[in-house]
C-alpha cells in the first residue's frame, strides 16, 4: 500500500506571556495545529514561535517568530501556514493581513492558510474572519485599559504593579492579611552600589561590564554583564528608593521619557544608592555628554586654554613614525604654540595636590551656601511660573467656546504644556538640592576626596574625572611656561547649569 505524500506546512504559535496555561499554551496550540494539518493533508516541517510576545503592542513584522514564518515561506518549499486562531496572529486589526498574508499571497499565490477553528482554508478577506480580527483587537484594547486602570489604582497607593523584581532587590510580604509586598535590598545590592561607584569615577558602561565579567560577578540574566545592562541599572530611580512607572516612550521603544513625563513617586523603598552618589553619577553622565572624548590621557582636554589667544587648546600626538616614544602635546589652534602634555600635567597636579586640602575646605564651606541660594532662586522662579500658569488658565476660561479665537486656544494649550514641564523641572531641581542638604549628604560628597594625597594613585579615567569636576579652567602662558589654575567652587557642575537655564531671568 502506497502512503500518500503529505504537503509541507509551517506552524505558527504565539503565547503572549509565560503565565498562559489555558488554550493559548504552546503545547495545546501545537497539538491542535498538528491535528488540523493532518486533516488537510499536510505535515508541519517547521515551527515558528513567538513566546511571551504581544500581538497588541507589536505589529506582525515586529515579532521575531512571525518574521521567521514570512521568510521561511518565501524562501522554502512549504506552501501552507497553520495557526491556532485569529488572536494568535494579530491583535492590531490588520497588521497580519497587510504585512504577512497579502505579501505572501502576492509572491506565492498557491500558498494556503489554515486556522484550527475554521473548516477548510482560511481567508483573511472573508467577512467573518475580518470580524474575528476586529474582535481580537477590541478585546486587547479593553484588556489594556483594564490593566492600566488597575496599575493606576496600585500606584495611587504607592504599590508597585506586578513586574520583574529589579536586580539587587527581593520581594518580602509586609502584611500577611492583605498579602501586600514591598522590595528590600538583597545579597546583590552591593553589586549595584559598586556599579554606581565606578560610574561616579567616570568609568564607562563597557568598562564596568568588562570588570564585572573579569571578576565573575553574577549578572541579572546569568549570562554575563553587558553595557546595556549597566546603563539600565544606572538609570533606574528605584535604586534611589523611588517608584517609577510608564518610563519608556512606547511599548515598541526602549527610549526613556524625560523624568517630568513619567509616573514618579518619591521615597517608597529602601534605597541602595545614597543621594550623594546618585547625584555624582548624574553629574558624570552630563559631563560625558558635553565632553567629546572622556577616556583620554589628555586629562585637561576641554578646560586648557591659551592665555594669550583665549582659545581652547587642541590635543595632538606628535610622534615620528620611527619613534617608540609618544610625543603628546597641547596645541593652540590660533598661535600654533605647543607644550608637552606631561609637563603641563605635572605642574597642574603637583599644585592640585599641594592646594587640595585648602581648596576642598573652601569648596565644602561654599557648597551649602550655594545650594541654599540656588534653592531660593528656584522657589522664586516656581512662584513666578505658577502665576503665569494661572494667567494662562484664566485666559483659557475667558475665550473657551469662542470659535473666532480657536487658534489662540491652541497657543494657550501649547504654552500650558511648556509651563507644566518647566514646573516639573523646577520641582526636580529643588528635590535634588533637598537631598544634598539633608542627612549630611554634602559632607559625603567631599569625604571621598579627603585623603587625596597623590594623583599617581588614580587611573587615567579617574584623573580625567577629578580634572573636570574640580578644575574650571587652566590657562597656559606659552612664552613663560606659566600655568594658572582656576578651581571650581562647587562640584555640582551640571546642577548649576540646569539651575541657570531654569532661572535665566532670575538673579542666582
Amino acid at each position: 500500500m502506497t502512503i500518500p505524500k503529505l504537503n509541507k506546512g509551517v506552524g505558527y504559535i504565539r503565547r503572549s506571556s509565560h503565565k498562559q496555561l489555558d488554550n493559548h499554551s504552546i503545547e495545546i496550540q501545537k497539538r491542535e495545529i498538528e491535528i488540523k494539518a493532518k486533516a488537510e493533508g499536510y505535515e508541519i516541517i517547521h515551527w515558528c514561535i513567538d513566546d511571551a510576545v504581544s500581538a497588541y503592542q507589536k505589529n506582525a513584522t515586529d515579532r521575531p517568530g512571525m518574521w521567521e514564518l514570512f521568510m521561511y515561506i518565501i524562501n522554502n518549499e512549504a506552501d501552507a501556514v497553520f495557526f491556532y486562531e485569529e488572536s494568535r496572529i494579530d491583535r492590531t486589526f490588520n497588521s497580519f493581513v497587510t504585512q504577512i498574508y497579502n505579501p505572501i499571497k502576492s509572491l506565492k499565490p498557491n500558498c494556503k492558510f489554515f486556522c484550527t477553528t475554521v473548516s477548510g482554508e482560511w481567508d483573511a478577506h472573508n467577512t467573518i474572519t475580518e470580524m474575528k480580527l476586529l474582535f481580537a483587537g477590541q478585546e486587547s484594547i479593553i484588556k489594556s485599559k483594564r490593566t492600566k486602570d488597575t496599575q493606576d489604582g496600585l500606584l495611587a497607593k504607592k504599590i508597585r504593579p506586578g513586574s520583574r523584581t529589579p536586580f539587587g532587590y527581593k520581594k518580602v510580604t509586609v502584611d500577611e492579611q492583605t498579602g501586600y509586598k514591598t522590595l528590600i535590598p538583597d545579597e546583590n545590592a552591593p553589586i549595584v552600589l559598586l556599579i554606581f561607584y565606578l560610574s561616579s569615577w567616570g568609568y564607562s558602561n563597557e568598562k564596568i561590564a568588562n570588570l564585572l565579567n573579569e571578576c565573575n560577578v553574577p549578572s541579572p540574566s546569568g549570562n554575563g554583564w553587558h553595557e546595556n545592562t549597566i546603563d539600565a541599572i544606572l538609570h533606574r530611580y528605584i535604586y534611589a528608593g523611588h517608584l517609577t512607572w510608564n518610563v519608556r516612550k512606547s511599548a515598541h521603544s526602549s527610549s526613556r521619557k524625560p523624568k517630568e513625563e513619567i509616573t514618579f513617586i518619591e521615597n517608597v523603598y529602601e534605597p541602595i544608592v545614597p543621594p550623594h552618589l546618585w547625584h555624582l553619577v548624574n553629574e558624570m553622565r552630563e559631563l560625558k555628554k558635553q565632553t567629546k572624548q572622556f577616556d583620554t590621557p589628555f586629562y585637561l582636554r576641554g578646560i586648557a586654554y591659551c592665555k594669550n589667544c583665549k582659545v581652547s587648546l587642541k590635543t595632538k600626538v606628535d610622534t615620528p613614525s620611527q619613534s617608540t616614544k609618544k610625543y603628546m602635546k597641547y596645541v593652540c589652534p590660533n598661535c600654533r604654540q605647543k607644550i608637552d602634555m606631561n609637563a603641563v600635567h605635572e605642574i597642574v597636579f603637583t599644585r592640585f595636590s599641594t592646594q587640595w586640602t585648602q581648596q576642598l575646605y573652601k569648596m565644602r564651606s561654599h557648597a551649602q551656601q550655594l545650594l541654599l541660594r540656588w534653592k531660593k532662586a528656584l522657589r522664586r522662579e516656581e512662584e513666578s511660573s505658577k502665576k503665569q500658569n494661572e494667567l494662562l488658565l484664566y485666559n483659557e476660561r475667558m475665550i473657551e467656546g469662542n470659535n473666532e479665537k480657536r487658534a489662540f486656544l491652541k497657543h494657550i494649550s501649547s504654552a500650558k504644556e511648556t509651563m507644566q514641564k518647566k514646573l516639573a523641572q523646577l520641582h526636580s531641581a529643588m528635590e535634588q538640592i533637598d537631598l544634598l542638604l539633608n542627612n549630611d549628604e554634602i559632607d559625603k560628597v567631599f569625604q571621598r576626596f579627603e585623603y587625596l594625597t597623590s594623583f599617581d594613585q588614580f587611573s587615567d579615567i579617574e584623573k580625567r574625572t577629578l580634572s573636570l569636576m574640580f578644575i574650571n579652567r587652566v590657562d597656559i602662558h606659552f612664552a613663560s611656561k606659566r600655568v594658572d589654575i582656576d578651581f571650581r567652587l562647587s562640584p555640582f557642575v551640571e546642577l548649576e547649569k540646569e539651575i541657570k537655564q531654569l532661572t535665566e531671568k532670575s538673579h542666582v
